[in-house]
């Protein structure tokens, strides 16, 4: 005889332990989180302060060519070397915050969580917000973009204006809570665990090919479809927005980068922390963590907005060069 135990079970908290940090190693545990923000804040001052100062220079040039001689190709210069600048060194950051992120997690599991941005942004034709996949610590794909509504996280944060947490996705599926483009819904409630492979994957950190079962092929813009390892098949997921609504900002400032609390484009992305296992994330205290990173990293969207999207210049010159 066989015995069987489902993990969305409310009742069952065999592991909960094992995200758990010894209470002899909490303060050093504490005071390592407090080191790496330290240096994480610290690359970022100068990191952003440089970002800013060359995009400037390389814009001011820009636009005294487009105020006087307008020689076009000149102009695509200066328009390619801008681009290439922003989105060059916004993702070298990106990748140095995500492993920051992921130092703040290490004492967790064996196997560090996954670290990705997504975009918010309105498509022209239906004018219905989707779903943009931006950036991926391990960059092994990039999935096309989707309605956001096709999305329990975050369609939540649009709707909220908080962060998400779902720390124990079978479970969720199973009360009809959770939806992800991405997940079989109808395999994911059939999904169960007996209890010895219960301990495998929870406690030993196993591949779980039930779940990966459950889970359509990935979809690459970029290259043909494949069956998910098992490090994309994640159980625990945080996702935190990327906005500057909730600070005091100038109405100049608002104006300018067409702000408004009431308009969810207010949101423009989304820093999202994965993990393959159930139970991963400690709720206030890592959202506190997610935060920080969130907030560091969308000021590096929010200077390449300011010399793209919300520079008239930059728009005029892209249409000249296209033209």
């Amino acid at each position: 005889m066989s015995y069987s135990i489902k993990i969305f079970s409310p009742s069952f908290n065999l592991f909960s332990l094992s995200t758990s940090i010894k209470k002899s190693n909490y303060e050093a545990y504490h005071k390592e989180i407090l080191h790496t923000l330290k240096e994480a804040i610290c690359y970022n001052q100068g990191a952003i302060a440089q970002y800013e100062y060359i995009a400037s220079k390389i814009h001011k040039k820009m636009r005294i060519e487009y105020q006087t001689s307008k020689n076009k190709d000149m102009l695509k210069k200066y328009c390619d070397k801008l681009e290439k600048h922003l989105y060059g060194e916004m993702i070298k950051a990106f990748n140095k915050n995500s492993t920051y992120a992921k130092e703040c997690f290490k004492e967790r599991r064996r196997l560090e969580p996954r670290v990705c941005v997504k975009l918010y942004e309105k498509n022209s034709e239906t004018g219905k917000g989707e779903i943009v996949d931006f950036y991926r610590d391990s960059q092994l794909y990039k999935s096309p973009n989707y309605p956001i509504d096709r999305n329990k996280g975050f369609n939540n944060v649009i709707t909220s204006g908080k962060w998400y947490l779902c720390n124990n996705i079978p479970e969720n599926v199973r009360k009809n809570n959770y939806e992800n483009p991405r997940l079989n819904n109808g395999r994911a409630n059939l999904f169960n665990l007996s209890l010895l492979e219960l301990y495998k994957i929870n406690k030993k950190e196993k591949a779980d090919p039930k779940w990966i079962n459950c889970w359509e092929d990935i979809e690459d813009q970029e290259g043909p479809e494949r069956r998910p390892t098992d490090i994309e098949c994640y159980k625990s997921v945080m996702i935190i927005p990327m906005t500057l609504i909730g600070n005091d900002l100038y109405p100049e400032f608002t104006e300018d980068f067409q702000i408004d609390p009431e308009d969810d484009r207010a949101i423009y992305g989304f820093l999202c922390i994965d993990h393959h296992t159930i139970e991963y994330f400690k709720d206030v205290p890592d959202s506190f963590v997610g935060y920080i990173f969130a907030d560091l990293m969308s000021l590096y969207k929010i200077v390449e907005l300011k010399f793209t999207r919300f520079s008239s210049t930059y728009q005029e010159v892209k249409k000249m060069i296209e033209d």
